[in-house]
C-alpha cells in the first residue's frame, strides 16, 4: 500500500519541529517495511514570512536519522510562495502527493500526534469500512493537561464537548482519506474553513446522495492529537469570527453547487468544469451573494445548528451546558455581525488572524 502524508504549514517555525517529530515517531512510519507500506511525507510551507521551510528540513532530517528511516519512507519540503491553506491543499493533493497513493493523510503543522499508533489506527479503521471516504481522530485541547482551569478554559472545553457530540465531525487538523476519492475534489477559491466543505462533499458523495455522515465519515476512537487551544479572549474572538465567515462562504458555494448539480455528473466534476471554463467563479459568487445581502437566512441556519446539537442531550446535561450554549449563541450573533462587516467591505484578508506570534492578519 502506498501512503502520502501532507503537512501544511504557514509561519510554523516554532511548532513545526514538534509536529514532524510526532509524525516520524508514529508506528506507521517506523514499521513501514515490515507492514509493506511505501510512505511519502511532504511538508508544504505556504507563503511563510519566517523560517518554517528551513526548520522543517532540519526537523525532517533529524527525525529520519533518529528513526534510521527505511527506504520505504521518502520525505521532502516543498515551499509555496502563495499563502493560503486552500491553495496548499489543492497543490499537495493534485500535484505533490504520489499519484499512485492509495491513502492520503492531511496534517496541520501546529499539532502533535498524541499516541504512537494514531495514524495506523486511522488507516485500519478506514480500510475496514470500504464505504467510507474519510477517517479522522479525536482532537484534544492542550488545556486538558493543565492542573488548574481558568473560566475561559472551562468554557472552551465545554464548547468542545458540545461540538464533538454531533455525529460525523471532521477536524481538518488531522484526517486520512481514500486517495481516489480525494483526487476528484478541488476546494474552490474563497473557502477559508476547508474542513466543513470537505465534510459536505464526503457525507453526500459530492452531492449525489442523501447525507450519511455515519457511513462516509469515520472517527477512530483510538487515535488523537493535541492542539493549542486559544486562551486569550481576542484570539478566541478572532478564531470565532473566521469560523463564522468561513461558514457563510461555504454555505453560499455548496448551495450554488447543489442548484447546478444537473450541469455535471456530481459536484466534483462541476467544480473542475467551472475552474476550467470560468476561472474565479467562486470569488465572483461570493461577491454576488454579498451584494444580495443573503444574511438573515444564513444566520438562522447557524443558530439552528447550535440548538440541534444541544437538543440531543439528556435533561441533566442540558442544564449543565445551557450557560455554555447561551454564551455560544451570544458570541455567534456578535461575531456574525463582525464577520459580515469584513465580508461586505471585501476584507477577506482580515478574516484570518495569526494568534501565535504577532497580531499580523493575513488571508490563510
Amino acid at each position: 500500500m502506498k501512503i502520502s502524508i501532507g503537512i501544511l504549514a504557514w509561519n510554523e517555525e516554532v511548532s513545526i519541529r514538534a509536529t514532524l517529530h510526532s509524525v516520524f515517531a508514529q508506528s506507521l512510519i517506523r514499521d513501514a517495511v515490515t507492514s509493506g507500506f511505501e510512505i511519502q511525507i511532504v511538508c508544504v510551507p505556504n507563503g511563510c514570512t519566517d523560517n518554517t521551510a528551513q526548520a522543517a528540513k532540519g526537523a525532517m532530517l533529524a527525525a529520519a536519522e533518529k528513526l534510521n528511516c527505511p527506504e520505504a519512507v521518502r520525505w521532502q519540503v516543498h515551499p509555496l510562495t502563495t499563502p493560503g491553506k486552500t491553495n496548499a491543499w489543492n497543490v499537495f493533493v493534485h500535484e505533490l502527493a504520489d499519484p499512485q497513493a492509495d491513502i492520503i493523510f492531511l496534517v496541520d503543522a501546529d499539532i502533535q500526534i498524541y499516541m504512537p499508533d494514531t495514524l495506523r489506527n486511522m488507516l485500519q479503521k478506514l480500510c475496514a469500512h470500504p464505504e467510507a471516504f474519510i477517517c479522522t481522530d479525536l482532537p484534544v485541547k492542550h488545556i486538558v493537561f493543565k492542573q488548574r482551569y481558568t473560566l475561559l478554559d472551562q468554557i472552551s472545553m465545554k464548547t468542545a464537548n458540545i461540538n464533538q457530540s454531533a455525529s460525523g465531525q471532521l477536524c481538518g487538523q488531522l484526517y486520512c482519506a481514500r486517495a481516489a476519492w480525494l483526487r476528484r475534489l478541488w476546494i474552490p477559491e474563497g473557502i477559508i474553513v476547508e474542513d466543513g466543505f470537505i465534510k459536505k462533499m464526503a457525507v453526500s458523495n459530492f452531492l449525489t446522495e442523501p447525507e450519511d455522515a455515519a457511513r462516509r465519515l469515520l472517527i477512530a476512537e483510538t487515535a488523537s492529537h493535541v492542539f493549542e487551544a486559544y486562551t486569550r479572549l481576542p484570539d478566541v474572538l478572532a478564531t470565532h469570527r473566521r469560523q463564522i465567515a468561513g461558514y457563510i462562504i461555504h454555505r453560499w458555494i455548496w448551495e450554488f453547487l447543489q442548484a447546478h448539480k444537473n450541469d455535471a455528473p456530481d459536484a466534483a466534476a462541476l467544480i473542475e468544469q467551472l475552474n476550467q471554463t470560468e476561472p474565479g467563479w467562486s470569488l465572483r459568487l461570493i461577491a454576488e451573494q454579498i451584494r444580495k445581502r443573503d444574511y438573515i437566512r444564513i444566520y438562522r441556519i447557524l443558530l439552528s445548528t447550535r440548538f440541534a446539537r444541544f437538543r440531543g442531550f439528556s435533561s441533566s446535561k442540558k442544564a449543565a451546558y445551557f450557560p455554555v450554549l447561551a454564551v455560544q449563541v451570544s458570541l455567534d450573533s456578535l461575531q456574525f455581525l463582525a464577520a459580515l462587516r469584513l465580508l461586505c467591505r471585501g476584507k477577506l484578508s482580515k478574516v484570518w488572524r495569526d494568534t501565535r506570534t504577532t497580531n499580523q492578519e493575513v488571508n490563510q
